[in-house]
């Protein structure tokens, strides 16, 4: 109930020390509630200790972390999946979010190759710097005294 007002108002980061000792003692509900609300860097601590746990708090567990935005605690999450009985139901999602995330992968090359030809024949494409353009100006400006001007 706290840790849901807690994350309600606030963001907060837990150290490493503490998702380990939820793992060690047990806590799912506070796990659970730190895998859909937490921090990017517990989420990802969660992934990785989920081989402490049992079979049905994995699968608990599990069933949080396929839906999470980040690709890391997704990988992770099926890495563990793939270790221990999961139900077919948490498979087949498993296998949707992996579609999912193919597809993301694919539209961000597509994204790529589309702005790599928008910017090819501009300036902003590829900048040259062994002209050495931009030194020589940079030594004209050193050369001159600073205090120069139509006020001395």
């Amino acid at each position: 109930m706290i840790l849901n007002v807690l994350y309600f108002f606030f963001y907060i980061n837990f150290p490493k020390k503490w998702i380990q000792y939820f793992v060690k003692n047990r806590k799912i509900k506070i796990l659970k509630i730190i895998a859909k609300k937490g921090h990017y860097k517990n989420r990802i601590q969660i992934a990785e200790s989920l081989k402490l746990l049992n079979d049905e708090e994995k699968a608990e567990l599990i069933s949080i972390q396929i839906d999470d935005s980040i690709e890391v605690v997704f990988e992770k999450a099926i890495e563990v999946a793939h270790t221990s009985k999961v139900s077919r139901q948490l498979k087949q999602k498993m296998e949707e979010r992996k579609t999912i995330w193919a597809a993301k992968k694919i539209n961000e090359e597509l994204q790529k190759e589309i702005t790599s030809k928008k910017l090819k024949d501009t300036t902003n494409y590829k900048r040259k710097f062994g002209s050495g353009e931009s030194l020589d100006t940079v030594k004209k400006m050193l050369k001159k005294p600073i205090n120069t001007g139509k006020w001395f």
